[in-house]
């Protein structure tokens, strides 16, 4: 399925700025494989299609409302089925803190999602645990945290870091 597509006349520009969002105003997911590809027309009605590469989404940040929401791939974050951080996650970790830093207004929260709520918990904490090991908070702010338990459709391996 076309997630997003952009069209024009005359020279392609040569860089496409995006917020993340498809056609139907959905946030790309995290997590997810995308691949792109260009067709152009020619004068004659002659097309060509060139294919990108697959592109990986293992973060992104975007404004919801009055939030600023960094969302990551759990699967990127943990070890499978554990609440432990895995080793290589903690660069993405210091880009999502060095985030944190300059969006903080008032409140942190910290959204773990997988298939077990008690697991995603620990999930939650074991981020809220980093953020404030890494982020000098001001006196009296505590980061929020919640598990979920997520069945269906819905991408269940995820951690939102909400920041307002």
């Amino acid at each position: 399925t076309i997630f997003k597509t952009f069209a024009g006349k005359g020279k392609p520009p040569k860089k496409i700025y995006w917020d993340g969002r498809g056609e139907n105003d959905k946030m790309i997911d995290v997590g997810s494989t995308y691949t792109y590809y260009a067709t152009a027309v020619d004068k004659l009605g002659n097309r060509s299609r060139v294919m990108g590469k697959e592109i990986r989404v293992q973060g992104i940040l975007y404004k919801e409302n009055i939030d600023w929401i960094i969302r990551l791939d759990g699967r990127e974050v943990f070890e499978p089925g554990k609440p432990e951080i895995r080793k290589g996650a903690m660069n993405l970790l210091t880009e999502a803190c060095d985030i944190v830093r300059k969006k903080f207004i008032r409140r942190i929260s910290v959204k773990a999602y997988s298939t077990n709520e008690t697991l995603s918990q620990k999930r939650a904490n074991n981020i809220a645990k980093v953020l404030s090991d890494k982020i000098i908070l001001p006196k009296g702010v505590v980061i929020h945290t919640a598990g979920y338990a997520v069945v269906g459709k819905v991408k269940t391996n995820k951690v939102d870091i909400l920041v307002r």
